[in-house]
C-alpha cells in the first residue's frame, strides 16, 4: 500500500513471470508458500505448499499467522 508508482508497475511484470520452471534448480532448503487463490505460483509448483486458503499474493500481511507458524516449522527443520 505504500509502494511507489514505480514499484507498483514493476509488481505487474513480475507477478506475469512463471517461475515454475526455475524451482527445480534451486539446490539449498527453501520453501515455496502460496495461497489458494494466488494465481502467479499455481499448487502444482514443484516444492509449492499451500499455506492458506484463499489467501492472495499479500498473504504475508493478510494471513501473517499461518505464515509464520510454516516459516518457524521450515526453519526448525533446517
Amino acid at each position: 500500500m505504500g509502494a511507489s508508482p514505480v514499484g507498483t508497475l514493476a509488481c505487474v511484470l513480475t507477478s506475469l513471470t512463471d517461475v515454475r520452471g526455475d524451482l527445480p534448480k534451486v539446490n539449498v532448503p527453501a520453501i515455496v508458500m502460496h495461497g489458494s487463490a494466488d494465481r502467479s505460483l499455481p499448487t502444482t509448483a514443484p516444492g509449492g505448499q499451500l499455506v492458506a486458503d484463499g489467501a492472495l499474493p499479500g498473504m504475508l500481511w493478510t494471513h501473517a499467522d499461518g505464515v509464520t507458524k510454516e516459516l518457524l516449522a521450515f526453519v526448525q527443520q533446517v
